[in-house]
């Protein structure tokens, strides 16, 4: 809401003679929807300030709306009550307009009150089943608590929808073998109605990226574009591969690790779709050397995968959509990945027998 807003209410208010008329003068939005139509063409502008930190409002709506599905997920609904007691911190704003988000009602609690006694029956009064507070305050009086509450800890990162993990993808580019394209007629392009054959192909890099959870990626991620289809924290780009020629022939898809910083492939996943076959690839776990949940490992340390396609056919057209996010999930995601980069590209070749 901007100050002429607040200054017009105000006004409206001090003239007000007709306490029932109040509730005409107010805006008709919710608080989470006025700063987000207010701001929603200035995303790059500062939103939050604090200590050496800057927040735009393109990250801080991310951050809420992460938040808020987040605590969907965890079971809170319109109309629920959530308890939020932190210090004057970006998470604490962030966690009332998630709240708000929802429609669900954000129980304020003063982070200095009387202990744990007092935040207790704070959360009776207002029924709520949810505190979002901080790890110095949890460990010293909120742990006492008595009522059944789920307790979700700001600060130390436990919670995988507040890391705030920098990451720039750089360029993701496809690369067909342009001999063997010539020789088998190959064509590799974005869009399935222009079919503009090229032997590059560049995905659109993001200039940031927080983790995420797979189950947040869109369902229809594999269906719903061409060419590069980013969204909120995760790189997504689709193009295909047509058989023009009169052979049928085999091939071999292989994505490449160019450049790591800050160890950020610890949690890095790639999924990748070949028509409507789904896989999903990441590094082994740390601690036991298997495949992640839900994962295949990656195929060495400088290679995520090493695939091939048998009985490629004239005609035949093959759809990959690449998808590159953060999993918050994973034990790896931590603070030392914050400002990590990673680069990838990935390359279409002939069956060679050393691949065999």
């Amino acid at each position: 809401m901007i100050k002429e807003d607040l200054k017009k209410i105000r006004e409206e208010l001090i003239k007000l003679d007709d306490k029932r008329k109040f509730k005409d003068i107010l805006p008709k939005r919710s608080c989470y929807q006025e700063i987000y139509e207010v701001n929603k063409n200035k995303l790059n502008d500062t939103a939050i300030c604090y200590m050496n930190s800057v927040i735009t409002f393109k990250q801080l709506f991310s951050k809420i709306y992460y938040l808020a599905k987040a605590l969907t997920e965890i079971g809170v609904k319109e109309g629920d009550s959530v308890a939020i007691s932190t210090l004057a911190i970006p998470e604490g704003v962030i966690s009332f307009f998630a709240t708000n988000y929802i429609g669900a009602t954000a129980n304020m609690i003063n982070v200095f009150s009387g202990g744990d006694r007092e935040i207790e029956e704070q959360m009776r009064k207002f029924n709520s089943k949810v505190l979002i507070t901080q790890d110095i305050f949890y460990n010293k009086r909120i742990r006492n608590i008595k009522i059944s509450v789920l307790v979700i800890i700001l600060f130390l990162i436990i919670i995988y929808f507040l890391l705030r993990v920098v990451y720039e993808t750089g360029d993701f580019t496809v690369s067909l073998d342009p001999n063997f394209a010539k020789k088998q007629g190959l064509i590799m392009y974005e869009h399935q109605e222009e079919k503009e054959d090229k032997r590059i192909l560049k995905a659109t890099k993001l200039e940031f990226m927080d983790n995420i959870s797979v189950k947040w990626l869109p369902e229809d991620i594999n269906t719903r574009g061409e060419g590069s289809h980013n969204g909120n924290n995760y790189l997504a780009y689709t193009f295909y591969l047509e058989n023009k020629g009169s052979d049928t022939i085999n091939y071999w898809y292989e994505i490449f690790i160019d450049d790591v910083i800050k160890n950020v492939d610890d949690a890095i996943r790639v999924m990748v779709f070949r028509n409507d076959d789904k896989k999903i690839y990441a590094k082994p776990n740390k601690t036991t050397g298997e495949a992640e949940n839900g994962t295949e490992k990656f195929y060495s340390s400088s290679e995520v995968l090493v695939e091939g396609r048998q009985e490629f056919k004239p005609g035949d057209i093959d759809k990959f959509t690449i998808v590159i996010f953060l999993e918050g999930d994973d034990p790896d995601c931590l603070d030392n990945l914050i400002g990590g980069e990673m680069k990838m590209h990935m390359d279409i070749t002939e069956e060679h027998i050393k691949q065999k």
